[in-house]
């Protein structure tokens, strides 16, 4: 007998320690407060990739330095054709004290033999040609690159923005469980286990912040903004398949190896058809199904047909597809920017784009 009020007096310390812990544990819940989406994208007023490669082709310091080579080797190529300046001396020489005075006038016209000053002219010209193809290949690599940067900053905005709708429904899921926990309708560990995953993607979410303000400084970088500037995009990958230029179009670059170019047009073709069939897959068998199966899920467990951790992995595989679908939109953005780099197509210079 004294055993058993023993046993049952040890369970009742450990009970009230248990809740006197579980009162004094730290809990961090969702606020429903506002976005930080417009920091970065603004569908208004932001710029559009064309926009920003547009600025980079007249703000980039590296683009601007071989701009002024280009200018001065130019200038060199107008410098020899001139013709050499002649030349003119006066001497005067007087005598103190006397009348030995002369004066005397010297002349000199250089004369360009054996064709001397058209041989100047043409190394000028070839080393200007040199130089303009440089310039060229720079502007087409720094547009590329633009491009890139910015189809990177922008999948990382779309992700933040799934997250912060994820966390609103989220939150609202935990308000709901802790008012059935309140009125006694279901367990406090429900609670606490969608507590957790509200708190996990509240995490992810400042994981994605910080991917996008490092991805937008890089681009501020790369186009020769400052950091302070404000810089917002706007855009989307709603329009990736759309007229590209054929294989032919690498006959353009000769000057830079054609087999090569051959090549790289081939291979960036290759990666863009492989990404853009995993889009279009995503998109019609993956993503609308996966957004189905979730609500269903979230109704059944709300009507007490499935439990909360049935809801939360389907969750969570919504959250790892969504992510998926938006990197295989990037990867096939970033594969159509290789095709027209690799073709030196004029789209990728955006050069009847206006620039802020």
């Amino acid at each position: 007998m004294k055993l058993q009020k023993g046993l049952l007096l040890i369970m009742l310390l450990l009970v009230v320690r248990f809740e006197s812990v579980s009162q004094t544990q730290p809990r961090v819940i969702a606020q429903s407060g506002g976005t930080s989406l417009p920091r970065y994208f603004d569908p208004a007023n932001g710029m559009t990739a064309d926009q920003v490669v547009a600025y980079a082709l007249s703000h980039n310091a590296e683009l601007l330095a071989s701009r002024s080579e280009v200018e001065a080797v130019r200038a060199l190529v107008r410098q020899a054709a001139l013709r050499p300046n002649p030349s003119l001396e006066i001497e005067r020489k007087e005598q103190l004290g006397g009348s030995d005075n002369t004066s005397m006038v010297s002349g000199m016209w250089p004369l360009e033999l054996g064709g001397r000053r058209s041989a100047r002219v043409l190394v000028a010209q070839k080393e200007t040609t040199v130089k303009e193809h440089l310039l060229a290949d720079r502007e087409r690599l720094l547009a590329a690159e633009v491009r890139n940067k910015f189809g990177a900053a922008l999948a990382d905005i779309l992700k933040l923005g799934f997250t912060e709708d994820l966390i609103i429904t989220t939150d609202r899921g935990f308000r709901l469980v802790a008012a059935k926990v309140k009125e006694g309708q279901t367990a406090p560990l429900e609670e606490n286990i969608v507590l957790v995953e509200v708190n996990r993607i509240r995490s992810v979410r400042e994981t994605n912040e910080g991917k996008v303000e490092v991805a937008l400084l890089e681009l501020r970088n790369l186009i020769g903004m400052k950091p302070e500037e404000p810089l917002r995009l706007k855009g989307d990958f709603d329009h990736l398949i759309e007229a590209l230029p054929t294989v032919a179009i690498a006959t353009l670059r000769r000057e830079y190896t054609e087999l090569a170019v051959r090549n790289e047009v081939a291979t960036a073709f290759a990666r863009y058809q492989r990404a853009a069939r995993a889009a279009e897959i995503y998109r019609v068998g993956v993503r609308e199904q996966a957004s189905s199966n979730l609500k269903v899920i979230r109704q059944t467990y709300e009507l007490g047909s499935k439990t909360l951790l049935d809801y939360i992995a389907e969750q969570r595989r919504f959250i790892e597809l969504e992510n998926g679908y938006i990197d295989t939109l990037l990867e096939t953005y970033l594969s159509r920017v290789e095709i027209q780099r690799a073709a030196s197509e004029p789209r990728l210079m955006a050069i009847n784009t206006e620039v802020k």
